[in-house]
Parts: C-alpha cells; structure tokens; sequence
C-alpha cells in the first residue's frame, strides 16, 4: 500500500492543465480501497461499489487553494491545513483519503491523489487527515 498519482495528473501539470492555486481541490474518505487505480479519470470510478465513507456526519472537505512552490530542485504543493472532516458515527473503518479537482459532479471531477492512510475505524470522534510539511503533492 502507497501513496499514489493519478497517471492524468502528471499530464495536467506538464500541460499546464491543473492550476493548484486557483481550481477546486477537495477531498474526501475512502473505506475499502488498498490501492489507488492510478488509470482511473473520475471521482466516479474511485468510489465505485461503495468505496467512499458514508457515516453520519460525514461530509467532503473543502481545499483552501494552496501555495505552489517551486525551486531548482523539487516542486510541492504548500498545503499544510489539514482535511477535517467532522464528526463521523462509530463503524467505518477509514482507508484512504482521496484529493480531487472538483469540475461539476463526481463524473467531471478529477482525481489527482490518493494518500493511503493507516486503517483507522471511526469513533463518532472529529476525524481530520494530516498533511505534512510539503502538503500533499511533491515532484522532486
């Protein structure tokens, strides 16, 4: 299991299709996914056969149009606000968080990454996803 790139997301980034700064970025929680399916081009395929948590109290998050940064070196996404995402009823069982750009519905809407989160069941606690220092995206 691993963090992964959607195989477009390289594409939209060397054609200059995806501007990070400016697009909707949101994200939201997958429960029996393992691994990404780096060919998909929709939120639709992603969630596919129930894959997206759907407890009471859930809801997908809102980016807040990060900061790219760029150097000689390496490129990342400047996104350390983490995803919350309220409070979710006991009995999910949360594998993954997938970033996406949002378009019109989840059939336009692109995934850009899935970060493979350590299983964690919900408690009916807020649950909120960490990023690191770099956010969620680097090219190095």
């Amino acid at each position: 299991m691993a963090n992964a790139i959607y195989d477009h997301t390289r594409k939209m980034l060397i054609d200059g299709d995806l501007n990070l700064e400016t697009d909707d970025i949101r994200a939201l929680l997958t429960k029996t996914m393992s691994a990404a399916t780096t060919a998909d081009t929709s939120v639709t395929e992603v969630v596919a056969g129930s894959q997206e948590i759907a407890g009471s109290g859930y809801a997908r998050e809102v980016g807040d149009n990060p900061e790219t940064v760029l150097s000689t070196v390496i490129a990342y996404v400047n996104d350390t606000v983490d995803f919350a995402f309220g409070t979710i009823v006991a009995g999910e069982t949360i594998t993954g968080c997938l970033i996406y750009k949002f378009v019109t519905d989840d059939d336009g809407s692109l995934p850009l990454v899935w970060l493979d989160l350590t299983d964690t069941a919900t408690t009916g606690q807020p649950v909120s996803v960490a990023l690191g220092a770099e956010g969620w995206l680097k090219l190095a």
